[in-house]
């Protein structure tokens, strides 16, 4: 099922210090309609953060983890993805989406979840490979959809006329 961005609200879980990087991914998901819910932007003083979160995943918000070494050492942010991982297990549709700012290790119950790396990448390239969690996040997909070439080898038959060819003739010689 495909689904809009109006159905489907985000948390874009992540360090301080990977503040830009989540800001960027919270602006990216907003400027296509998706309602986000950001540290960098929404822990205000007075905001009960923890409960907010717990009350976004209990309503099925899905979570963009922002992934670092800093992060995977966060106890608090640890349990934000966990509860995500957790909340879609027995689901066709996960709850957690890894993107990697930082080349680090995946922890290994996460090695299931195949991450989108926007470390090393050109803003351009970035943005093209954020494309696909647009369309793993919808539901649609988002890949390029150009014709192939066919991968097979040519089989050409004699005289240059090909498989399809040879059937129609006989099909031809053996119809009423």
């Amino acid at each position: 099922m495909d689904e809009s961005a109006g159905d489907v609200g985000l948390l874009v879980s992540h360090v301080p210090v990977d503040g830009a990087w989540a800001e960027w991914i919270a602006w990216q998901l907003r400027s296509v309609g998706y309602e986000v819910l950001v540290a960098a932007w929404d822990e205000l003083p007075g905001v009960d953060w923890l409960n907010l979160v717990g009350e976004s995943l209990s309503q099925g918000w899905r979570t963009i983890a922002v992934i670092s070494a800093g992060y995977l050492g966060s106890a608090v942010r640890s349990a934000e993805w966990r509860a995500a991982y957790l909340g879609s297990l027995g689901s066709l549709r996960t709850g957690l989406f890894p993107v990697r700012v930082e080349d680090c290790k995946l922890p290994p119950f996460l090695n299931n979840i195949e991450p989108l790396d926007l470390f090393d990448l050109s803003e351009s390239d970035a943005q093209a490979a954020f494309e696909r969690l647009l369309g793993a996040i919808s539901g649609e997909h988002r890949g390029n959809i150009l014709r192939r070439p066919y991968p097979g080898p040519d089989v050409t038959g004699a005289r240059g006329r090909s498989s399809a060819d040879r059937w129609g003739r006989l099909l031809r010689r053996t119809a009423p």
